[in-house]
């Protein structure tokens, strides 16, 4: 009698090792693809990061391309503003 109670507490601690080695497993698993998942987060952070950087970059660069092109037409108007009044400065001192 004796050897099938040690039979079946054999059995049992057998079981409850597989059965804890089955869960070690898991949350081995299961912490290595949360920690991949985390990488792959972070790694399509940076990149989106960088991507908007570079977008602002061409933003600012745009921006500034287009302030020159405003102040050279400014300055042009003011050039063709400055030489009717002196035009006109003349045509009234002449006459």
């Amino acid at each position: 009698m004796a050897q099938p109670s040690e039979e079946r507490k054999r059995q049992s601690q057998a079981r409850r090792e597989a059965h804890e080695k089955e869960r070690r497993e898991y949350w081995e698993i299961l912490i290595e693809g949360t920690r991949d998942a985390h990488e792959k987060t972070r790694l399509l952070f940076d990149q989106r990061q960088e991507n908007l950087y570079r977008r602002l970059e061409d933003l600012e660069l745009n921006l500034r391309e287009e302030i020159r092109e405003h102040a050279r037409t400014t300055r042009i108007w003011l050039i063709l503003l400055n030489v009717l009044i002196v035009i006109l400065i003349l045509v009234f001192l002449w006459l």
